[in-house]
C-alpha cells in the first residue's frame, strides 16, 4: 500500500523507497545511508545489504527504485520480494555492511534481543 501511495505521486517527487521489515527493530541508520548512497551512484534498481555477521543471507531493509514498484504489485502470496531479487528484469546490487540485523520472530527471539542489549 505504501508503494502504491508513492506511485500515485508525481514521478519527480519520489524515485526510490526503502522497505523495512517490522520484525527487525535494530536497523542502523548507517545501513540506510549506505543503501541511499549506492542508489545515488545509479544503475541499480534494487539495493540490499549483506550483513558481515551473517554473510550467507542478504538482508533488509531493501531499497526499490520506482521502476520496480509495479512489479511489487504483481507479487502474490507470502513470498516477499524473492521473485524480484531472482528476476533478470531488475539489476540487484548487494552491499556489504558491518554487524547483524536480527529477526524477532518469536518471544524467545525478543527475550534474546533484550538480554543482549543489557
Amino acid at each position: 500500500l505504501g508503494l502504491a501511495a508513492l506511485e500515485a505521486q508525481a514521478q519527480d517527487e519520489q524515485d526510490a523507497a526503502v522497505i523495512f521489515l517490522g520484525d527487525q527493530p535494530l536497523v542502523r541508520l548507517q545501513v540506510v545511508a549506505a543503501l541511499v548512497a549506492r542508489w545515488r551512484q545509479g544503475g541499480a534498481a534494487i539495493i540490499r545489504p549483506r550483513y558481515q555477521g551473517r554473510p550467507e543471507v542478504p538482508g533488509h531493509p531493501v531499497l526499490l527504485t520506482r521502476p520496480v514498484w509495479p512489479a511489487v504489485n504483481q507479487l502474490q502470496g507470502d513470498q516477499g520480494f524473492g521473485p524480484l531479487f531472482d528476476s533478470a528484469s531488475f539489476e540487484t546490487v548487494t552491499l556489504s555492511v558491518p554487524g547483524e540485523n536480527p529477526d524477532v520472530d518469536t518471544q524467545a527471539d525478543l527475550l534474546g534481543l533484550e538480554e543482549s542489549s543489557r
